[in-house]
């Protein structure tokens, strides 16, 4: 199974330090560079830029592997376990399996899987086709599944985690955060800036290191303080 990820040179650290080192499947990973300027500020220029770059690399790697389930990455994410048995397991009967990004269910377009057909081809087509006036992938991609019912998708399971899957609100250190008993996948996302994600990828990583009693002593605190 071929997984896709795509970084900006803002995005090298996350790829280098956190990424790559905890990947634990043996996937064909294919990394793709983004030769765009700055820093990838939300909704300017060189973020759209990123976003469209985004749509054709996605775009072309169905084309590539027309048939098969190929899975797509964002950089700012660690691992904690093996990912494939789980992606298999969730996108048997389906086209899509998102990573889940808030509590309201929006599919997260930074971790996914896909199955390599007309359907999601044509999808994509459509979020591509949109960027340049809506200047965001996500919520395209949210707004067009609402309108394909032809489409199958589903969430993975909220084992892969990001920053708002629980709280669906921006996250700032030191702010506590939810984190599952067993967690598979961890998306720095819900925060702004990039040393808030690094912020966010080190606490989630030393409470996950500290054992089951860890995280339950977490999220109880988190629960308590109303930020879980």
């Amino acid at each position: 199974m071929k997984l896709i990820a795509l970084h900006t040179h803002s995005h090298t650290e996350f790829k280098d330090e956190w990424f790559l080192p905890s990947l634990m499947d043996d996937y064909d990973v294919q990394l793709h560079a983004a030769s765009i300027a700055g820093g990838g500020r939300y909704m300017e220029g060189d973020w759209v830029k990123g976003v469209i770059l985004k749509s054709d690399t996605i775009i072309q790697a169905i084309r590539d592997n027309w048939g098969e389930v190929i899975v797509y990455s964002d950089v700012d994410i660690q691992f904690f376990a093996p990912t494939r048995p789980l992606i298999e397991a969730a996108i048997k009967h389906h086209d899509i399996a998102c990573q889940k990004n808030d509590p309201a269910g929006t599919m997260c377009t930074g971790f996914f899987a896909v199955r390599c057909n007309d359907r999601t081809l044509g999808l994509w087509e459509q979020v591509r086709a949109l960027i340049p006036q809506r200047r965001r992938d996500q919520l395209t991609f949210n707004g067009l599944l609402k309108q394909s019912p032809e489409i199958r998708v589903r969430h993975l399971p909220t084992s892969f985690f990001g920053g708002g899957t629980f709280t669906g609100s921006v996250w700032t250190p030191p702010q506590g955060i939810r984190i599952p008993l067993n967690p598979v996948m961890h998306h720095a996302n819900w925060c702004v800036g990039h040393a808030d994600k690094v912020a966010q990828l080190r606490a989630v990583r030393a409470i996950v290191e500290s054992g089951w009693r860890g995280i339950v002593a977490n999220n109880l605190r988190c629960c308590l303080k109303g930020s879980g």
